[in-house]
């Protein structure tokens, strides 16, 4: 039987019952009296235990945990939580000639948002008439990456370096690389995911759990592939579908791709009888012709997202979209009254490498 914790109100009448079933003659409710501050100072004090073995309950448990007793629970299974990286790039301050003192390492610089760097060294280069510090962020995270041309100053004045000068330096000395700490959710969904997946020695979903793991909140659906007969290639597809607005799988710059291959290729995971690949897959749009009632602003985006969320969940590498169960999930849209799905008429199959994510459905 589930327990449901107390309120404060129903502790207090409980304590107050039991001690007018002692003193009969007394009433606990008669204001200013020893025992009511007793009654009430009993009362916070089992309110605040109940809170503390809630919490204690709360946090043995994967799905629940708080992120400081999740990280613990997760370090028992070798996991840890990927943490972010800093910014660094380069950037430039013109002037007709070096000054005297000159500028050094470790001052900190800000730009147009206030967001905080600091130079890990501070150099003149004659050839472009310019100091050219390489600066790095003072915190981690993507808000930090800095495009070529940003403005960034000096955080304090320094003689014979105006405002206004300073300016990020053009690719590839651009101020990138930063990276976000993997979210609370992240950690616990592939702390879950290690728990429920133990590793069996290179079956297709230990090469799933690697991907995931390769990078912090950088994917959000994997597909392995399994090898044809005589092959011993593992053919990977991961797109991310968090980076979206709509909620649409979305695939990641190249670099990402190859650092999933390097995470997995490591010798202490890849069996050694499998050769793996780690690809982009073809984004192939689904534009559906949608005869909709009442066809309203509304219910169209409300039609959108049920489209999206059901091609999230059922979706495949080289997979059908069954025409049947489109309609179906066009049907539950809020708003909607009647429907009908016209296009496509059938169910749409899709080649190898292919994955249907919602294009632009025409409504009539």
């Amino acid at each position: 039987m589930a327990f449901t914790r107390p309120t404060v109100a129903e502790i207090l009448d409980r304590i107050r019952g039991d001690v007018k079933g002692v003193l009969v003659d007394f009433d606990p409710f008669a204001p200013r009296t020893a025992v009511l501050a007793l009654i009430m100072s009993q009362t916070a004090q089992i309110h605040e235990l109940n809170g503390r073995l809630e919490r204690a309950a709360r946090n043995h448990f994967g799905d629940t945990a708080e992120l400081d007793d999740l990280v613990r629970l997760a370090a028992e299974e070798g996991l840890t939580q990927t943490l972010g990286a800093k910014a660094q790039g380069f950037a430039r301050f013109a002037l007709a000639a070096q000054v005297v003192p000159a500028p050094t390492a470790g001052l900190f610089l800000v730009n147009a948002a206030g967001d905080r760097y600091v130079a890990l060294t501070f150099p003149w280069v004659a050839a472009l008439a310019s100091y050219v510090p390489q600066i790095e962020a003072v915190e981690s995270g993507e808000k930090y990456n800095l495009a070529a041309g940003s403005a960034v100053d000096l955080e304090e004045p320094f003689a014979g370096i105006a405002a206004g000068l300073g300016q990020v330096r053009p690719a590839p000395d651009e101020v990138s690389a930063g990276t976000n700490d993997e979210t609370t959710e992240a950690f616990r969904d592939r702390y879950l995911l290690h728990k429920r997946r133990a590793p069996q020695g290179g079956t297709l979903t230990d090469f799933e759990r690697w991907t995931f793991e390769s990078i912090a909140n950088g994917w959000t659906r994997v597909f392995v592939v399994k090898p044809a007969t005589g092959s011993n290639v593992i053919q990977i597809y991961a797109v991310n579908d968090a980076a979206d607005a709509a909620g649409n799988a979305i695939n990641r710059v190249a670099g990402d791709y190859v650092t999933a291959f390097n995470y997995i290729d490591a010798d202490d995971r890849r069996p050694l009888c499998a050769d793996v690949q780690v690809d982009p897959p073809t984004l192939v749009s689904l534009n559906p012709a949608i005869t909709l009632t009442p066809n309203t602003t509304a219910v169209q985006d409300a039609v959108k997202a049920e489209i999206v969320q059901f091609l999230i969940r059922t979706a495949t590498i080289g997979g059908t979209v069954v025409h049947s169960q489109l309609a179906e999930v066009i049907s539950r849209a809020t708003g909607e009254t009647s429907s009908a799905l016209t296009s496509p008429a059938a169910n749409k199959a899709h080649s190898a490498g292919q994955l249907p994510i919602l294009g632009v459905p025409v409504f009539t």
